[in-house]
């Protein structure tokens, strides 16, 4: 099953055009075996496709408490978004605290997340198009230039 969700993540990176300077998925090993930013909404809320360290495939929406402390109606839209999304493909999602394991000084994030493991090859690019899409009305908002 890894080198299957391996493929996998590698092709959703490639897609997004997130892979490393060898070619490779990018992963910070004591969190995920792989990751891919699909989407950035803003500072501090984006969603990400990761492959997991207990073999799933997810795609989720993880943001800070400072992007919500100061974006509230951003975050809450991106949220929004996401459930509906997921809830419109047919997927279930599920919401906890992620704390990053290498630098735990890191404020801990809210990640919304849905499991995609067993989608298959042709329909993962597909998928990620469609989550793109979804976000594609929500413009990040960038920083105030002096």
């Amino acid at each position: 099953m890894t080198q299957a969700l391996a493929r996998k993540m590698h092709l959703i990176a490639s897609q997004v055009n997130d892979l490393n300077s060898k070619g490779k998925v990018k992963a910070q090993t004591g969190n995920e075996k792989g990751y891919a930013k699909l989407c950035s909404i803003n500072n501090g809320c984006r969603v990400w496709a990761h492959h997991t360290r207990d073999d799933k495939l997810i795609v989720d929406l993880m943001y800070t408490a400072s992007a919500e402390d100061k974006h509230p109606d951003v975050v809450k839209a991106a949220v929004a978004t996401f459930e509906r999304f997921a809830k419109d493909s047919g997927y279930q999602v599920s919401q906890v605290s992620w704390q990053h394991s290498i630098d735990k000084d890191k404020p801990e994030r809210m990640q919304y997340f849905f499991e995609i493991t067993t989608v298959g090859d042709d329909a993962i690019g597909e998928l990620v198009d469609k989550v793109r899409t979804a976000f594609r009305n929500q413009t990040p908002l960038r920083r105030k230039e002096a």
